[in-house]
């Protein structure tokens, strides 16, 4: 249903007093398709925003910032760690600069994803602490959910399970009450994560089966699928999670 959407978005060509506008619409959609596992996509629209951003002021440093997260959103295709770490560093400084609040906070999840990633456990954890100042100056509880969330994976991976549940727990809340899909499908793997290093296998294969059961997109699914394909052989199911894992 987004192909015909897609397509007429690159085939417009906006009013020399719409160029902003049109720019922050690509932005929004193409966070949207990285959400969703569209990165070639994503990659589409790239191009298309620089040559808009030509258009505008040179010293736009919140243009350069959208720009900068759009290159990082079609990177999560590639296999390339640290040209990520380096398009996410980029955004961050560039909305640091710019003061640009509401970009501010996804260029600090998109950091710390990025760190988190490369094992940066530690700088992971900052780039996240910074991104929630910012969501909380602004009120933000869009940003807040997923800046949580992301954090709370972090601690998981530093084991720091108390602090991660407890992070983890306050999304899973925010989630119920918007009636969200993906941030819900992310954090009951997470807690599936958790619960394994607790070794309550039977808690952990519950929340990673409630994440599968979700209608998530591809990339969220692929995950959760992997994580209970783990539990389950710690259980030494062998043939449950052999089928899990070529979900």
């Amino acid at each position: 249903r987004a192909s015909p959407l897609l397509a007429d978005l690159i085939a417009t060509e906006p009013q020399p007093g719409a160029i902003m506008s049109c720019m922050v619409g690509y932005c929004w959609t193409m966070m949207t398709l990285a959400f969703s596992g569209k990165y070639a996509e994503v990659a589409e629209l790239v191009p298309r925003a620089a040559r808009l951003q030509a258009r505008l002021a040179p010293d736009d440093r919140t243009i350069e910032a959208l720009v900068a997260l759009s290159r990082w959103w079609a990177a999560c295709c590639e296999h390339q760690p640290w040209h990520r770490l380096v398009l996410a560093q980029r955004g961050a400084a560039l909305c640091e600069h710019a003061e640009t609040s509401v970009w501010g906070t996804r260029a600090y999840a998109d950091l710390g994803v990025s760190l988190l990633g490369l094992g940066a456990h530690d700088d992971a954890e900052r780039a996240l602490v910074r991104g929630l100042e910012i969501a909380d100056r602004t009120g933000s509880v869009h940003a807040t959910t997923f800046l949580k969330l992301h954090l709370g994976a972090t601690l998981v991976d530093r084991g720091r399970l108390e602090d991660a549940e407890l992070l983890l727990g306050e999304v899973h809340e925010a989630c119920e009450r918007a009636g969200d899909v993906y941030y819900a499908g992310r954090a009951h793997t997470y807690l599936a994560r958790l619960l394994a290093k607790c070794t309550a296998l039977e808690a952990a294969e519950a929340q990673a089966r409630r994440a599968t059961e979700r209608r998530n997109a591809r990339p969220v699914r692929a995950y959760a699928s992997a994580v209970l394909s783990d539990i389950l052989l710690a259980q030494g199911r062998t043939g449950e999670a052999q089928g899990a894992a070529l979900e």
